[in-house]
């Protein structure tokens, strides 16, 4: 029952990642549904991989790392969460994509870390939000020239994550201000190619302004318990 909900939960934010795609003129295929496995058991996880899904999204590196040892080696793991430089030891090398560098520091730690290329995304706190990470939008271009010397790791592009309580109209501003600074990363470097953001309550919106990656947990997996 619970794997025929998670299948169902699937094909359905497919679907509206299909019709947001239409509705601005882009193919379904190139925004990637990031599935945000936080706080759900390893079985989940299963349920959406014998259905066909690769991307998941994890939050700590603990609980990822029970999951990555207990599931299979093909599964194409997203760290989305908050990293502290002594824990970034045990990503790189085994995560595909860390979506939150929000500072120098910690690009080092993981560049010293990485025997080859680790992928990693750039954090920007579009609303400079004090509850969130994220380098400020003015500085996104100074972190990015910066990283760029480093032999093991390759930023691949940006992430962000609104305020919680912004509105339409400040999402759309947010997004569409996340869209500009991706094009000129891109400008720089056309290596550059993923945009993360928009979540469950939003990522039609962030399609319809340029995301290729959307993270989505609520909507899938269903509510967490706290």
């Amino acid at each position: 029952m619970r794997a025929e909900e998670l299948r169902n939960s699937r094909i359905t934010i497919l679907e509206r990642i299909s019709d947001a795609c239409r509705r601005c003129g882009r193919a379904p295929e190139d925004v990637t549904l990031v599935a945000v496995s936080k706080f759900f058991p390893a079985s989940d996880i299963e349920a959406l991989y014998a259905a066909g899904h690769r991307d998941f999204g994890e939050n700590y590196v603990q609980e990822w790392q029970q999951k990555a040892d207990a599931l299979p080696s093909d599964i194409r793991w997203h760290f989305i969460g908050s990293l502290q430089s002594n824990k970034a030891k045990h990503l790189v090398g085994r995560v595909d994509l860390i979506h939150g560098v929000d500072r120098f520091s910690l690009a080092t730690t993981l560049d010293r870390r990485s025997a080859a290329p680790q992928a990693v995304l750039l954090q920007v706190n579009t609303g400079n939000d004090e509850a969130k990470g994220g380098v400020e939008p003015e500085h996104v271009m100074e972190l990015f020239e910066a990283c760029a010397p480093l032999e093991h790791l390759r930023v691949r592009g940006l992430m962000t994550i609104p305020p919680f309580d912004a509105t339409q109209g400040e999402l759309r501003r947010y997004f569409s201000q996340m869209r500009k600074m991706f094009e000129e990363l891109r400008r720089n470097d056309s290596s550059v190619d993923v945009l993360s953001m928009g979540m469950t309550s939003d990522f039609e919106w962030a399609i319809e302004e340029g995301a290729t990656h959307v993270r989505v947990g609520t909507a899938i997996f269903g509510r967490r318990a706290t």
